[in-house]
């Protein structure tokens, strides 16, 4: 059984399936794929932030229709919610719907620096999303230039400290330094599956989990040139991926063990041994939502076993089963979340709207735009994203708020005024 090759490794020695990455770097920081990671600058230009090091995800595997933008016509109905964008847009109201990473114990907050009890945000809260991302380069239209790379994020250099750590063996820097970086890259994928790396290579096989659980609940993960290249030989990577074997094999009682090495597989193209360990992932942490995600997008079925179908409002709805009048919902409401969280909600008569939610000392407000389409609420930040929710007919001033495609287990919000 062979374990070094220039392909790639897995536990049966076969090498990565061809064509995993999908996304590729082209003329610098120009971009081309499908991540939470890429992004468009003010030219439109799709870009990657973390340079050659970074060539995109196996998001090829499959396609998953991202979260619908109310567009030209707000009071459209939304075909779907996207789990992917679904974490991002509620971590930004302070809604977690349900998110319970399985791989956190309840009421920890890690180490100071990383918890993964919450979903991760936005990354484009971490970085400029500017022209200084990637720029086209004299007359050249934004299709074929060349793009001059920008100034580092704050952040940057320690993260590729921390590479240059990795690469050289020395694991505690590694860590070290990437802790670091995530003080001011809080969001960024990358970053955050990068210390699920440097976890996985100590052997910390449940924080490991936890990190990469959080990056795989908003996007999908590297694809295996990213992470090959990260290391200086096949083989140290297969070392340290059949000592994560032998410790499932001698531990297939806990969860983690099944969900890394589906990661693992997955990344390396591998998608029927990832299913096979998502599915034992899921034997021990049942009505998982992310975990029912990746099986279902594996095994090429539309709806997860156990996703109630009520929870998406689909593209051939015609009549909502509750139609709200714009005026019932006018006015300032509140409500209490199930973690502590205090929300504050104002919807005014020009579809405009306000949340504040408070937890923790911590407070934030959302503003932007409203539409109000049967009982289907869509509140349409700023910045960008959108947050759905379905809503009961408000009676004695309260109404439900349950954000759509939400998990089985998402109790919602009952606003008050």
């Amino acid at each position: 059984m062979g374990n070094s090759f220039s392909g790639g490794v897995r536990f049966d020695g076969t090498a990565p399936r061809a064509g995993v990455g999908q996304g590729t770097a082209l003329g610098g920081n120009r971009f081309q794929g499908t991540d939470a990671n890429a992004r468009l600058n003010a030219s439109g230009i799709r870009v990657n932030p973390h340079g050659d090091w970074y060539h995109g995800t196996w998001h090829g595997n499959w396609n998953v229709a991202a979260n619908h933008v109310w567009s030209d016509h707000p009071g459209a109905l939304i075909a779907g919610t996207a789990l992917w964008g679904r974490y991002r847009i509620a971590n930004r109201f302070g809604y977690y719907g349900g998110y319970l990473n399985p791989f956190v114990t309840v009421g920890d907050d890690g180490d100071g620096i990383v918890s993964y009890a919450d979903p991760l945000g936005d990354v484009s809260s971490d970085r400029d999303s500017s022209d200084a991302l990637g720029q086209p380069v004299g007359d050249e239209t934004p299709d074929d230039a060349a793009l001059l790379p920008g100034p580092p994020a704050p952040g940057e250099a320690e993260f590729e400290a921390a590479r240059n750590a990795f690469f050289s063996g020395d694991l505690d820097a590694a860590l070290t330094q990437v802790n670091e970086s995530l003080k001011s890259l809080p969001n960024d994928a990358a970053v955050h599956e990068f210390r699920s790396l440097v976890l996985f290579a100590q052997g910390k096989y449940r924080d490991a989990s936890a990190g990469v659980y959080a990056v795989l609940a908003v996007g999908p993960g590297w694809d295996w040139t990213t992470l090959v290249g990260l290391y200086p030989s096949v083989s140290v990577y297969t070392d340290q991926l059949r000592a994560l074997e032998t410790w499932m094999k001698q531990n297939v009682q806990l969860p983690e063990g099944h969900f890394l090495l589906a990661y693992h597989y997955l990344t390396q193209g591998h998608n029927d041994a990832a299913l096979r360990q998502f599915k034992q992932t899921l034997e021990l942490t049942p009505n998982d939502a992310v975990v029912k995600q990746y099986i279902a997008m594996l095994a090429g079925t539309a709806t997860p076993a156990g996703v109630t179908p009520s929870t998406t409002v689909t593209a051939d709805a015609k009549t909502p089963a509750v139609v709200i009048a714009p005026e019932q919902i006018l006015g300032e409401w509140k409500a209490d979340g199930s973690r502590g969280e205090e929300y504050h909600l104002t919807l005014t008569a020009d579809s405009l709207f306000q949340w504040t939610y408070a937890r923790g000392g911590k407070t934030e407000t959302v503003n932007g735009s409203y539409s109000l389409d049967g009982d289907s609420l869509a509140l349409q930040p700023a910045g960008g994203g959108v947050m759905v929710a379905r809503l009961t007919s408000p009676s004695d001033d309260a109404f439900h708020f349950t954000m759509l495609g939400g998990d089985d287990n998402d109790p919602g919000l009952e606003f008050r005024k």
